[in-house]
């Protein structure tokens, strides 16, 4: 398994430490206003499963892009990156991955790390990076916990960003702990949703020059999104032509 840039000893991320209707009414078919009710409810189902996926119900097991939004604020800043940045300032951040991704090889129920990204970008201040498909999810579920959910970008796998004072960007990443070992029951699991009120420390890092210069803060706000799939989309084309056809139908003539 690759080894991920937290279990250095400093900062140490890991857990160890720390139908369409028929044109013409058939015999013994339905009257066109149960016709017109049944394209009702299709083009309503539809676009309530739509939602659901919209608003990040995402059933587990189903393969679906999920988008993650975050936001944070900046407490520490070392002095070789302060010309950058400021304590106090914002972050805001998302990244997209793949709901049915599995766990990397070498992944235990204790400890997984998930290859499920398709893009990463944040700015703090004015500050902007990004990465396509290079950072990863870890899941920490260890006996008595800490459980810990993690994302991880490097520079050595695509992010990219400015120079701060002519040092050049590291590693960007967040961490979720929770102390109580209750936030996860298998790390194999890849979580498609999250509340920050089940966790009790959240921190981002964003190194410079290595691990000699760090930009840190807690993570305020996070939100998962569920991005429609083309068969939804084709599925709710489909439901609208319905709600079309048997409201044409009502009309005279």
């Amino acid at each position: 398994m690759e080894t991920s840039f937290y279990f250095i000893s400093l900062p140490c991320w890991h857990s160890s430490c720390f139908n369409h209707p028929p044109r013409a009414r058939a015999q013994g078919a339905p009257p066109m206003g149960d016709t017109m009710k049944h394209g009702r409810k299709l083009s309503i189902a539809v676009a309530a499963m739509l939602a659901g996926g919209a608003l990040g119900g995402i059933a587990p097991g189903n393969a679906a892009p999920i988008t993650v939004h975050f936001t944070g604020t900046v407490s520490s800043v070392s002095a070789g990156v302060a010309s950058g940045f400021s304590v106090g300032d914002a972050l805001s951040g998302s990244y997209t991955f793949e709901s049915g991704t599995v766990a990397r090889g070498g992944s235990t129920s204790d400890f997984a790390a998930f290859d499920a990204l398709t893009g990463l970008s944040f700015t703090v201040n004015g500050y902007a990076a990004s990465s396509n498909g290079a950072p990863e999810i870890q899941v920490d579920d260890p006996p008595g916990g800490p459980d810990r959910y993690g994302l991880v970008a490097r520079a050595s796998d695509g992010l990219t960003g400015a120079d701060v004072n002519g040092l050049s960007l590291f590693n960007f990443g967040f961490r979720l702990d929770d102390s109580t070992g209750t936030a996860f029951t298998d790390a194999l699991l890849l979580p498609t949703s999250l509340s920050l009120a089940d966790f009790d420390s959240t921190s981002f890092f964003l190194f410079f020059d290595g691990f000699n210069q760090l930009v840190s803060g807690s993570i305020t706000g996070i939100s998962f999104v569920g991005v429609p799939e083309p068969a939804l989309l084709a599925l709710f084309g489909a439901s609208v032509l319905a709600a079309g056809i048997a409201a044409r139908r009502r009309r005279p003539g």
